[in-house]
């Protein structure tokens, strides 16, 4: 069982990505140029948003475009990571809160606990005591 040697071919406008599946050519390769041409496409991206950017803006962009897309990723990633920050932050504090309210109960369970067992001591020193009165 063999594969076809049909090409497939992925059509992105003018260009063309085309990778032929055969033995001797691996998927691996193909995944490559895949990746590749994604990068080349989201490169694009990226330059007409800083073009869109820039009209916006009503003048060309004072530093290259490089650093301009930089910094776009740089501010995309920065208001992630402060999301997750803030998500994280409140699920440690929802944590603790929780942690510290088992640890309450634990605390009055424990009380409860030596409050029985002091009483059970007495009783037991007491019922002692009128046994030892009888013999």
């Amino acid at each position: 069982m063999g594969l076809a040697k049909a090409p497939v071919s992925f059509g992105y406008g003018s260009e063309s990505l085309s990778c032929g599946t055969s033995r001797t050519e691996s998927r691996s390769q193909c995944s490559a140029e895949q990746r590749q041409h994604i990068s080349q496409l989201e490169q694009k991206v990226r330059e007409s948003e800083l073009q869109v950017h820039s009209a916006l803006l009503g003048c060309p962009a004072p530093y290259g475009d490089v650093y301009m897309l930089r910094m776009q990723e740089l501010q995309r990633e920065n208001t992630f990571l402060r999301a997750q920050f803030t998500e994280k932050t409140e699920s440690l504090s929802k944590e603790k809160i929780e942690l510290e309210r088992k640890l309450a109960a634990a605390e009055v369970d424990a009380k409860l606990i030596r409050e029985s067992l002091k009483e059970t001591v007495q009783k037991h020193a007491e019922e002692l005591k009128k046994q030892e009165e009888r013999v």
